[in-house]
């Protein structure tokens, strides 16, 4: 929607309607599996009102030396985190995980998160109020018909236009429906020279 492109204005309309989530996520590797050595908790998630959304354990590589702990995914703003360093979020997390797990911030080795509204091109983590049951409705389905629809020599294939935001399925659904779209058009130029 930021880019200057040769859209006619309803599909550029209909892309700038399209809203991203603002999902962030951030994982933190241990130096040894605390969670499993002391705790006996092996795979699942952590549901409290802690402020860091989902809190997940690895559900694979059990026994092993080292393990990362999904330590946030929910909405990147919650307690202002999208507008802080990396570090800052890094301790907003692990001052709250602590309250579960004392041990964490000894363990503590490196966190790696991605604030996706923050990267650039992306500015945000998948597209929301996509219809077809999936909270849309009138609005968002006829937003969805116009990204669907080839504008001139342009196909927008991604997952925000395919009515499923949910990244690599919506993405190659998206794709594939237009790589169709492409084909007909095609067969039919070819049929009528």
């Amino acid at each position: 929607g930021k880019l200057d492109i040769n859209l006619s204005p309803s599909t550029m309309t209909a892309v700038k309607a399209t809203q991203y989530s603002p999902s962030a996520k951030m994982g933190l590797q241990m130096k040894r599996r605390f969670w499993e050595e002391d705790d006996r908790i092996f795979g699942g998630h952590l549901y409290s009102n802690l402020p860091f959304g989902e809190f997940s354990y690895p559900s694979n590589g059990y026994f092993g030396q080292k393990g990362v702990l999904l330590g946030f995914y929910g909405n990147g703003r919650m307690a202002d985190l999208v507008t802080q360093p990396v570090k800052n979020r890094v301790e907003h997390v692990l001052t709250h995980a602590t309250k579960v797990h004392p041990q964490m911030r000894q363990e503590f080795e490196s966190a790696y998160a991605v604030w996706w509204e923050r990267m650039p091109y992306s500015e945000g983590a998948f597209a929301g109020g996509g219809g077809g049951g999936r909270g849309g409705g009138g609005a968002a389905n006829d937003r969805l018909a116009v990204l669907g629809t080839p504008d001139n020599r342009i196909y927008l294939g991604c997952a925000a236009v395919s009515g499923d935001g949910s990244w690599m399925e919506g993405a190659v659904s998206a794709g594939w429906k237009q790589v169709k779209q492409l084909h007909e058009r095609a067969m039919k130029a070819q049929s009528s020279q």
